[in-house]
């Protein structure tokens, strides 16, 4: 992909362009992290319930010589969670991060614990971090830039340890809240977080397909990359039908006159045909002919963000034809780990036991929760700022004499181009792309190059990514 990560010294470069709110700030992890952000002179709010544990957070970043704005706030308490924002907003005028650490225990066994001992750590540890969340996301999405939000969570949220009942249960509502969160985004009764778009997919086809035949499009990823994977977990055979110049439904009803399918695995957008993206008819007719036969339909959403932005519906419009499909976490929406599987409430019952069959049973799950709580609620509105880079990267590359772009303007994020004639070796052109800091990706095709936007790409990225390959290609041009 075309980026670069961050050079040593970047994070205080980075901090100094956020507003950033940490609440639970008066003391341990949050006071920690408070530091750490004030040291890179971010724009510091820090919020406690307890004034004196804030003020001497706040002293020792003044002692420092760094500026920071201390609200005193419970945040599950509504009124002050909007009074600890509007602070944010006046000081600084945007809130680009938001960690919610605030939390508290109340340390006894579940059969001596009070009604509001159980409220009181329910309140601060649940709705604090819903009260917060909604708030730091409304802000985000309207700023236009995004943003990020850290639900710390704990290790012992998939084990019991006596004394700490409401603790453990407030901290394993953040997987919940992001289940519940994909649900209501894609329209589908139930949700159910895996470890990676592939595994998804294997459950989707272990579960759907049954021992019937998977009718697949020829450069679906789920026939390209995973077909061994598909032969050793389920009892489903691929047969493929052709997908050129994109998926469409007499592909599909031919395809279905020659095996006795129970399943139709469609992608969108589809990575191997440049980014494509599957208009919502063709999803519905192809809907329609697998189910007038019996069959089921499942779509691999690894950039569906992607596809619903390009079409400018909602995820559920795009969704509502098919029986199941994956949202991928990592990709467009840039949480480091997680694919989302959403379907009805018995295929994802079904496919809970799928997922501890493959190994995918998951513990410590809510610091990767919240991340991907992060993804769905603030980076879907930005995709498009990838498509307009990704689309500017083709204008440019197309005044570079060597570079071929027979797949005409991107329609998401995803752009392949030729190295024309063979006068370059494409592997050696990516070696030196690495070693400047631009990340592109051989395909499988013999001189073949695929880059790919994202988060971490601004329009300055673009333009220098081009000019870089400029400067590769001229200089392999001298040597022969």
């Amino acid at each position: 992909m075309f980026g670069k990560g961050w050079p040593a010294g970047r994070d205080g470069e980075f901090a100094q362009r956020q507003g950033c709110i940490v609440t639970g700030a008066g003391r341990g992890i949050g006071r920690a992290i408070a530091l750490r952000f004030a040291r890179e002179r971010g724009q510091l709010v820090i919020a406690d319930r307890t004034e004196g544990d804030l003020e001497s957070t706040a002293r020792e970043i003044t002692s420092f010589g760094f500026a920071v704005c201390a609200v005193p706030a419970d945040v599950s308490d509504g009124s002050q969670v909007a009074g600890l924002f509007d602070a944010a907003m006046r000081e600084f005028g945007r809130v680009d991060v938001l960690v919610n650490n605030a939390a508290i225990a109340s340390p006894r066994l579940i059969v001596e614990s009070t009604d509001a001992e159980w409220d009181e750590v329910m309140s601060v540890n649940l709705r604090g971090v819903f009260l917060c969340s909604r708030a730091g996301a409304r802000l985000m999405i309207a700023g236009g830039r995004g943003g990020r939000i850290v639900n710390l969570s704990s290790i012992n949220v998939r084990r019991a340890e006596p004394y700490y009942g409401a603790y453990i249960a407030a901290k394993g509502g953040v997987e919940a809240l992001m289940m519940t969160l994909a649900a209501e985004l894609t329209g589908k009764e139930a949700a159910l977080l895996v470890s990676s778009g592939t595994m998804a997919n294997l459950i989707g086809l272990y579960v759907l397909a049954g021992e019937g035949a998977t009718l697949v499009s020829r450069n679906a990823h789920i026939y390209y990359w995973e077909e061994p994977a598909v032969r050793s977990v389920t009892k489903t055979q691929l047969v493929t039908f052709d997908d050129t110049p994109g998926p469409s439904a007499e592909a599909v009803v031919r395809a279905f006159g020659e095996t006795k399918a129970t399943l139709v695995a469609l992608e969108n957008s589809v990575a191997r045909l440049c980014g494509k993206i599957v208009p919502l008819e063709v999803i519905q007719q192809i809907s329609h002919e697998a189910h007038a036969r019996g069959a089921t339909v499942h779509l691999d959403g690894a950039r569906l963000f992607n596809a619903t932005t390009v079409l400018g519906i909602p995820p559920a419009q795009l969704l509502a034809p098919v029986d199941a499909a994956t949202l991928c976490l990592t990709k467009g929406l840039g949480a480091p780990y997680g694919t989302i599987l959403v379907g009805s409430a018995g295929f994802i019952e079904s496919a809970k036991n799928v997922r501890w069959l493959l190994g995918g049973g998951l513990k410590q799950i809510g610091i990767m929760a919240a991340a991907g709580i992060v993804a769905l609620e603030t980076m879907v509105d930005r995709l498009a700022e990838d498509h307009r880079n990704a689309a500017l990267l083709h204008e440019l590359l197309s005044e570079i004499d060597g570079v071929q772009l027979p797949w005409g303007r991107p329609e998401s994020n995803m752009l392949f181009f030729n190295l024309a004639d063979e006068r370059y070796d494409k592997h050696a052109v990516v070696k030196a792309l690495a070693e400047r800091n631009v990340l592109v990706r051989n395909s499988s095709s013999r001189s073949v190059i695929r880059a790919v936007t994202h988060k971490d790409v601004t329009q300055s990225d673009i333009h220098a990514a081009a000019k870089t390959l400029r400067e590769v290609l001229e200089s392999m041009s001298c040597k022969r």
